[in-house]
C-alpha cells in the first residue's frame, strides 16, 4: 500500500509533526533499519515516532517489542534522552527532515534521511556527530567530524516561480509531462499524475503548451496549499484529498493513516506467523507423541510376549539345566558324535556353523 514518502509526502507530514515541538525524548528503540523515539508530550498519550529505512516516518501509537539495543541505539539513548524537541522541519523540497533538540548540555540535531539507503545522522554544530550508516559517495562523505552535506535536487519545487517553472517544463528531456512533472520536480508519480489530471492535461503529452504550463503551475500551487485531509484511496494513502482517487476511508491525521495501513498490518502479520509457529510446534509435538504412545504400546506387547518366554523358561528351567550340565561335563571331551547323540534323544537341534542349540519348550 505505502512503502515510501514522497517530497510532498514529507511537505505535509513535516506540518502535521509541528505538534511534537516541546515533546521531550523518553527512550530510543531500534531493530535493524526501524527506529522508535518514544515522546512525552503533555497532556497526551504515550507518542511513538517510528522511522523505517529507507523512506517511511511517522508517528504511531503502538509500543514497538524490541530487546537488545545496538550501539548506535545506545549512543542516541545516551544523548538525546530527556532532550525537548525545538524545531522539525523538511529540507527545501528533499526527503529529509530535521529535528533540532535541546539536551541538558547544548543543541543537537537529528537528521533523517528518507531515500534509499536512508540514513539517520546525529549533528552537533552542523558537523556529523554520529550516523547510523557511514559511508563514501563521489561528491559526499558520511563521517563523523565533518559538515554534514546532505544531496541536492537540481530544483527547490516550493521556490520555483512561474517563470523557472516554465523553463524547467521546456528545457526537460523527459518523453512526457508527467515524467518531467514527478523526476525534475521531484513530485513523484502519484502527485504527477494528480497535477496533470487537475490541469485537466493528458499525462503523456510530450510538448506542453504555454497554456498548459500555466494551468500546471497554478494547480501546483494549490497542490501546495492544500489543508491536510489524510485518506486510503484505491491504491495509496495521502496526507490531501486526491481527485484522481476514488476515496475509501478518511482519517484525522496523515501518521494515523499510515499507522493503521502499515504498523498494525505488521503487527498483525507478526501475530499471525507467530501463531504459524505456534502451531507447527503443537502439530510436530503432537506427532512426536504420537510415535512415542505407539512405541510404548509395541513395547507393552513385547513386554508380554517376553514375560510369557521368561515364564516357560522358568516353567522348564530343569530341563535346560539338565542340557547345559550335559555340555559342560562333555565339551572338552573327544566324544562329541557321542555328545550329539545324547543331545538329539532330547530333542535338542545342532548347528555346528554357528554353535547354536535350539529346542522346543512344551
Amino acid at each position: 500500500m505505502k512503502n515510501e514518502l514522497s517530497s510532498l509526502d514529507i511537505y505535509y507530514l513535516v506540518k502535521e509533526l509541528q505538534s511534537l515541538k516541546n515533546a521531550k525524548i523518553n527512550k530510543i528503540y531500534q531493530e535493524k533499519d526501524l527506529f522508535y523515539f518514544q515522546l512525552h508530550i503533555t497532556g497526551k498519550p504515550k507518542t511513538f515516532l517510528k522511522v523505517q529505512f529507507p523512506s517511511i516516518v511517522y508517528l504511531s501509537e503502538y509500543k514497538p517489542n524490541f530487546e537488545q539495543p545496538s550501539g548506535f541505539c545506545m549512543f542516541l539513548r545516551k544523548h538525546l534522552t530527556n532532550a525537548r524537541i525545538q524545531k522539525i522541519e523538511q529540507v527545501d523540497f528533499e526527503r529529509i527532515i530535521k529535528i533540532v533538540v535541546e539536551t541538558k548540555n547544548e543543541p543537537l540535531t537529528l537528521v533523517l534521511e528518507l531515500f534509499a539507503p536512508g540514513n539517520l545522522l546525529l549533528l552537533k554544530n552542523e558537523k556529523i556527530f554520529s550516523a547510523y550508516q557511514l559511508k563514501k559517495w563521489k561528491d559526499r562523505t558520511v563521517r563523523p567530524n565533518i559538515d554534514y552535506i546532505h544531496p541536492k535536487l537540481a530544483h527547490n519545487t516550493l521556490e520555483l516561480d512561474e517563470k523557472n517553472f516554465q523553463k524547467i517544463i521546456v528545457s526537460s528531456d523527459k518523453d512526457s509531462i508527467v515524467k518531467t512533472l514527478a523526476i525534475d520536480l521531484a513530485l513523484g508519480g502519484l502527485y504527477a499524475e494528480e497535477l496533470c489530471d487537475r490541469a485537466k492535461i493528458d499525462k503523456t503529452t510530450k510538448k506542453s503548451t504555454p497554456a498548459q504550463i500555466k494551468k500546471l503551475f497554478l494547480e501546483l500551487q494549490k497542490l501546495l496549499k492544500e489543508k491536510l485531509k489524510p485518506r486510503k484511496t484505491e491504491k495509496t494513502i495521502s496526507p490531501i484529498s486526491l481527485k484522481s482517487q476514488k476515496l475509501v476511508s478518511s482519517y484525522e491525521t496523515f501518521s494515523q493513516a499510515l499507522d493503521e495501513n502499515i504498523t498494525v498490518k505488521e503487527l498483525t502479520k507478526k501475530a499471525e506467523q507467530t501463531q504459524k509457529n505456534q502451531n507447527q510446534k503443537l502439530t510436530k509435538a503432537k506427532q512426536v507423541l504420537e510415535r512415542q504412545q505407539k512405541r510404548i504400546v509395541e513395547l507393552e506387547k513385547q513386554a508380554v510376549i517376553e514375560e510369557k518366554k521368561a515364564n516357560k523358561l522358568y516353567e522348564e528351567y530343569q530341563k535346560i539345566k539338565e542340557i547345559l550340565a550335559l555340555i559342560q561335563k562333555n565339551i572338552k571331551t573327544p566324544k562329541w558324535e557321542e555328545l550329539k547323540k545324547q543331545l538329539q534323544s532330547k530333542n535338542v537341534k545342532i548347528n555346528e556353523k554357528t554353535k547354536e542349540l535350539n529346542f522346543k519348550l512344551r
